[in-house]
């Protein structure tokens, strides 16, 4: 990740970039609201995934679940060495519920950041 912009200001958003793509299995991108945004709607958020050989992934925050405050975007999965994109756009209450949704098991405790 390039940057944590929390305004929604930078003109060229922020980036994630996955590297050593042998050692990847599954990964799960989300969108998180915890602080400065009510809601989606307000959020205005837009995500764009854009891969080689294929058609960008447009994600618009814009259809939440009411009160879900992660969202699902996409999972990145290795199938044989070559990496597969596919769209979620899911909303969950919470990380308890995206981890469980996709089996991950991880221990859960609250932070601030």
């Amino acid at each position: 990740m390039d940057k944590d912009d929390r305004s929604g200001q930078s003109n060229d958003g922020e980036n994630l970039r996955l590297a050593r793509l042998e050692m990847l299995d599954v990964v799960v991108v989300f969108a998180f609201i915890y602080e400065g945004a009510p809601n989606w709607d307000s959020a205005k958020g837009v995500v764009t995934v854009k891969q080689q050989g294929s058609a960008d992934i447009v994600i618009k925050l814009d259809s939440p679940d009411k009160g879900k405050i992660m969202c699902g975007l996409i999972k990145i999965e290795n199938k044989g060495g070559k990496l597969v994109i596919t769209k979620l756009e899911k909303y969950f209450a919470g990380h308890k519920e995206l981890d469980g949704e996709f089996g991950f098991g991880f221990n859960w405790t609250a932070g601030k950041k």
